[in-house]
């Protein structure tokens, strides 16, 4: 079973190795949008698991929801201050006001970044 980690988890401040298919995506996808729903959320990467993987899943229970693999920021706008709505840690970060991202679907697919 998959838990959140700490604030202070060395991992969420590493830069995460390429996902591949090696690994059960389809069910760790499966498990984190269990946790993030019964969690309140409507986002989490693996790293908030614990997990040294680029992938992310988001959506909300009712859907339409999306798992994100090896996702990439293709362009973005201004940067701006705000409160980060995490569910591993929350406080003011600086982050893109938007951006456009490109990434892979569970079955590898690529979109986004055309």
């Amino acid at each position: 079973m998959i838990e959140l980690v700490n604030d202070d988890h060395p991992i969420l401040a590493a830069v995460m190795p390429t996902a591949t298919d090696e690994l059960n995506l389809e069910a760790l996808s499966k498990d984190m949008f269990l946790l993030m729903w019964s969690s309140g959320g409507i986002g989490m990467a693996a790293p908030q698991v614990g997990l040294a993987v680029r992938m992310f899943v988001m959506g909300p229970q009712s859907g339409p929801n999306f798992v994100c693999i090896n996702p990439e920021i293709v362009e973005h706008g201004p940067d701006v201050m705000n409160l980060e709505g995490c569910l591993s840690f929350s406080w003011f970060v600086v982050k893109y006001q938007e951006a456009r991202v490109g990434a892979c679907s569970i079955s590898y697919a690529q979109w986004g970044n055309s």
